[in-house]
């Protein structure tokens, strides 16, 4: 027998009741709440949802994030990182950003003298990140293609 084919649209007010009892499913299924992100607006780019014979089965969004990066190998204490993080919080807020991740290579990871926890992780929580579970969540990314000027245009 042939699986049903879901049919893919994009996501608009009348859905809500139905994403939220998915959300619901979602939570139970792995056992603890998570944010319900308000998928009409910002900083929510854009959301679909898919249906099987016309019951919605299916969420996905793209939610825009910030990712601090730093350009230089150089480590720098919390009290010298303060003037810049507020400068690059209020560039993400204005763009009404939630998040702030950064992603720190292995090798920048090594534990300092008399610690069990590596300085950067020690610099980071001072400044109000947190790590995240490794047991509790797996990150993947993908890098997109950059589109051509034509191709920006029919988008927009």
């Amino acid at each position: 027998m042939r699986k049903p084919r879901v049919v893919w649209s994009w996501y608009c007010k009348e859905d809500e009741a139905e994403r939220l009892l998915l959300h619901a499913e979602l939570e139970r299924r792995i056992g603890r709440r998570l944010e319900c992100s308000e998928l009409l607006e910002e900083p929510i780019i854009a959301a679909v949802v898919g249906r099987v014979d016309g019951v919605l089965r299916h969420v996905l969004f793209l939610e825009a994030e910030a990712e601090l990066q730093s350009g230089a190998a150089n480590v720098l204490a919390p009290a010298e990182l303060a003037e810049p993080l507020h400068m690059l919080t209020a560039a993400a807020q204005f763009y009404r950003l939630r998040v702030v991740r950064s992603f720190v290579p292995a090798a920048m990871m090594w534990p300092a003298k008399g610690s069990r926890k590596p300085a950067i992780a020690r610099i980071f929580e001072k400044l109000g990140f947190t790590q995240e579970d490794p047991e509790l969540l797996t990150q993947f990314y993908k890098w997109l293609p950059q589109l051509k000027a034509k191709a920006k245009a029919q988008v927009a």
